[in-house]
């Protein structure tokens, strides 16, 4: 009788280290999804803030040009009266 308890014991053990295993491994995923998600959060906003400083600089630099139009139209203007 104890050889066929013994028997059935094992195979159960070793069922409650895989399980173990497997829970583990489980956490650990989780914990590498949760840390991926706030880093894509973070490069998001990021990304969102380079946007808004490249659309700035874009509007600046329109500006500017502009201006320097304004400025080399007054001057052509000026050496041709």
């Amino acid at each position: 009788m104890k050889k066929i308890i013994n028997q059935t014991d094992k195979p159960l053990m070793n069922a409650g280290e895989k399980a173990e295993s497997f829970s583990a491994i489980s956490n650990e995923i989780n914990k590498l999804l949760v840390k991926s998600n706030e880093q894509t959060k973070a490069s998001n906003a990021a990304l969102k803030n380079i946007r808004t400083s490249i659309n700035s600089i874009n509007k600046s630099s329109k500006e500017i040009m502009e201006k320097f139009e304004a400025i080399d139209s007054n001057q052509t203007q000026t050496l041709h009266s």
